[in-house]
């Protein structure tokens, strides 16, 4: 095949790609050769060369420096020389720098290893810690051919442990305890109450997403004077403070019904502190303290002065919902 036949066939072949805008320096990585194609031989070998030699050079070694997870070194140059195609690790669009998120990396990376059963599956097989940070990404211009490959860091076996003790603990809240850090849970809490208004039940139901809690509570209160019952939506913050006490404060907006000596229904607002113990019991998952004020927005009903300002406190036990 004349070098002119190949330099049109590879015009073809680039312009049936999807044309979209492509960084400076990406130019490689916008070329793909399906991996069908690239297993063949003769004249494909011929084109993958003149385009490969007009292209800038791929980067031979790419490293990626974890938060907290140490350091990941990808050799880049052999995965091209094992003719992996591009979009197996780059993704269907054309192909640029990846943006290496914990779930790209271990779906792609760890995936594919696993399917080929080839390559490292462990977390010490990635991860490793080096005395110097080294730069994001770096691309050498020499040949592929004359490159050595880079002989990976030792792991740190500190380094490893923790890695490897942060995946298999079983999953905490923010403060430690039996929920999931950062992932919204709800929990069922039944307890007594007691204050200015007489004593009586309190059921909450709870919402919480990592330091942001809503709830819905019902408390009822009676003596021999009066008997109410406050619904009430608060919405508020929960800060740990030890690995499983936390600190909730909450403000709030409902209803205070009245059945006795009159019935009737006050809209109220208020305020909530309390502090929230989770346990490792796999019945009974969290202990709670709170005290409440409650203010009615009108202070008399028929004449009766059965509004105004409730103050009291409530110890409950909380359940976990699915």
């Amino acid at each position: 095949m004349s070098p002119s036949a190949i330099a049109l066939l590879a015009a073809a072949l680039v312009a049936s790609e999807p044309a979209e805008p492509q960084p400076t320096g990406d130019l490689y990585a916008s070329f793909v050769v399906p991996q069908d194609m690239m297993l063949g031989a003769g004249p494909m070998d011929q084109l993958e060369g003149t385009l490969f030699g007009v292209l800038p050079p791929p980067p031979t070694i790419v490293v990626r420096q974890t938060h907290y997870y140490g350091t990941i070194t990808i050799d880049h140059r052999a995965h091209l020389a094992r003719r992996i195609s591009c979009k197996l690790c780059h993704g269907p669009k054309p192909v640029g720098k990846i943006g290496f998120t914990p779930r790209v990396a271990h779906e792609r990376c760890v995936g594919c290893h696993q399917t080929i059963v080839k390559g490292p599956t462990k977390c010490q097989g990635c991860h490793v810690k080096s005395a110097t940070p080294p730069p994001l990404l770096v691309a050498t211009a020499a040949p592929a051919a004359a490159a050595e490959t880079p002989k990976a860091p030792e792991p740190n076996p500190g380094n490893v442990a923790a890695a490897l003790a942060a995946f298999d603990a079983p999953k905490s809240g923010a403060g430690g305890g039996v929920f999931e850090k950062d992932a919204f849970h709800r929990s069922l809490e039944m307890g007594l109450t007691a204050g200015n208004g007489g004593w009586g039940g309190s059921v909450r139901m709870a919402f919480q997403q990592d330091w942001i809690q809503l709830s819905h509570s019902f408390e009822r209160l009676s003596s021999d004077s009066t008997a109410r019952t406050l619904a009430l939506f608060g919405a508020g913050i929960s800060q740990p403070v030890r690995s499983r006490i936390s600190l909730q404060g909450s403000a709030l907006l409902g209803f205070d019904v009245v059945d006795h000596p009159v019935v009737v229904l006050f809209p109220s607002i208020g305020a909530r502190a309390g502090v929230e113990l989770r346990l490792r019991s796999s019945f009974i998952q969290k202990l709670t303290a709170s005290v409440t004020g409650v203010f009615d927005l009108s202070p008399r009903a028929y004449e009766h002065d059965i509004g105004g300002v409730t103050l009291y406190g409530t110890l409950a036990t909380g359940f976990s919902l699915p």
